[in-house]
């Protein structure tokens, strides 16, 4: 399992990606202010498709460090834990980021933050410029997360990912 998090001045968002679920009834997203006592902030089902992305949005002040988990509820109370992140606090700089890099499971996730709502294009291609993906993802606000799945045709190597606004910027 691997997770990811990402903090802005009103949300904390949890972000993970499993490479094969089929014992796993739920997920529960753990919360920590000290990296050492934990609650569950909530539970989220398990997601029948083939695409294994899953996210969280915890609401809250976002002044300080803290700690997620993800905690995977299985079938006969089996459980699985997902390494501790550790969410730094403070302000994520104006733009489009890309993580994780590399990416990992053939899963990457776009953060917008304070971004024009409005349809993007992301477009991923090789050394050569030969286009290999391509998706239009439409962005409400102005923090947004949007998860890509790339066809398992696609193998590891270093690629270029474009995201360009209707606008062409």
């Amino acid at each position: 399992m691997e997770s990811a998090g990402r903090i802005d001045l009103k949300s904390n968002f949890v972000i993970w990606t499993t490479a094969n679920d089929v014992v796993v009834e739920d997920y529960s997203v753990i919360y920590s202010k000290d990296g050492s006592h934990f609650i569950v902030l909530g539970v989220v089902k398990r997601n029948y498709n083939s695409i294994k992305n899953y996210s969280f949005v915890h609401i809250a002040d976002a002044l300080e460090n803290i700690f997620f988990k993800i905690r995977a509820n299985g079938t006969a109370s089996k459980r699985r834990y997902s390494a501790t992140v550790k969410v730094k606090a403070g302000f994520e700089k104006d733009g489009i980021s890309i993580f994780p890099n590399p990416i990992t499971n053939n899963c990457f996730t776009i953060y917008f933050n304070n971004e024009k709502s409005g349809k993007y294009n992301v477009v991923v291609s090789n050394q050569s410029g030969e286009i290999l993906y391509k998706e239009s993802v439409v962005v409400e606000n102005s923090a947004a997360f949007k998860m890509i799945s790339l066809p398992t045709s696609i193998s590891p190597g270093h690629y270029t990912v474009k995201v360009v606004s209707e606008a062409g910027k």
